[in-house]
């Protein structure tokens, strides 16, 4: 999978509106673990190492015991669900070249608002089976319901092993919100979401040398931004208009480039499933984008 297609799989969410939140502290581990606990059959620890390949934030690295049999590491957080119905659980997984670790995500229910009075538990996130891994970050996003008379959850990430040997695992961008995960747009490093939540926009690039996801800071409500290299370095400015009400019956794309290398700008409706392309080849300026037909898609 490629990463643009791989951080498109974790921008993927529902019925949620837009202004859901994620209700996890610290899902991003800019700077360290805290507001997580940890397992006490292994080693947690906060690394550099980022899913969006940020120099600002990092990841938690699980390592696992080297004790015979099955062992477990895992960090968990207990949020209070209030009385949504459907939250999304999701996060994004790095499972180092060759490294046999099962790793999955868990959801265990309580009837009261600090993880005390147990319900039941479920397995959230399954993707991560016990497959030798690829050396690339990857994702999921699930749907799990709030079972009848629940107040609270503990979000667990958890890395398995079954052998004497250790095994490592790393875990960035997590996520539990209300919502349904399926078609909107969810805000997180490497998106923005513009013009009330509706259109989802990313960029992937490429130079002679490197490759990567652009990160996203958003402006407006409409308007937003993406740097490249480093945060202090502009590379891409875009914005999404809503002219529905104008004879354009139309929302426009605008973009303007401050860069030569090659980029894949993706703008997408999240409630028509629609999606523009805007490509611009290595060693040619970024020509600016006027797209007042970009979607025909007013209801």
């Amino acid at each position: 999978m490629n990463r643009l297609l791989f951080f498109g799989l974790l921008t993927v969410l529902a019925t949620a509106p837009a202004t859901a939140q994620n209700l996890l502290l610290n899902p991003g581990f800019d700077t360290d673990l805290s507001d997580w606990a940890s397992g006490s059959q292994g080693v947690s620890s906060w690394d550099p190492a980022d899913a969006s390949d940020s120099d600002q934030s990092g990841s938690a690295r699980l390592e696992t015991s080297a004790e015979p049999g099955v062992t477990v590491m895992d960090i968990h957080q207990c949020v209070n669900v209030g009385f949504d119905d459907d939250f999304v659980f999701g996060a994004q997984i790095f499972k180092p070249l060759d490294e046999a670790v099962t790793v999955f995500g868990s959801a265990s229910w309580y009837a009261s608002a600090d993880c005390i009075d147990f319900l039941s538990s479920e397995t959230a996130l399954s993707l991560f089976a016990s497959t030798p891994g690829d050396g690339k970050w990857q994702g999921e996003l699930e749907t799990v319901s709030r079972p009848e008379g629940a107040m609270s959850v503990l979000f667990r990430m958890t890395s398995r092993k079954e052998t004497d040997t250790p095994v490592v695992a790393f875990f960035d961008d997590l996520v539990f919100m209300p919502g349904v995960a399926d078609a909107s747009c969810i805000k997180n490093a490497n998106t923005l979401c513009l013009n009330e939540g509706r259109f989802e926009v990313t960029v992937d690039w490429r130079s002679a040398g490197d490759q990567g996801i652009g990160t996203a800071i958003e402006l407006t409500e409409d308007t937003g931004y993406f740097w490249f290299f480093n945060s202090a370095n502009v590379e891409l400015v875009v914005k999404v208009l809503d002219a529905c009400e104008t004879g354009f019956n139309a929302f426009w794309v605008f973009a303007a480039g401050l860069t030569d290398v090659e980029v894949d700008l993706v703008v997408r409706d999240t409630e028509e499933d629609v999606t523009k392309v805007y490509l611009n080849d290595q060693g040619n300026p970024f020509e600016p984008v006027q797209d007042t037909a970009a979607f025909k898609t007013c209801s």
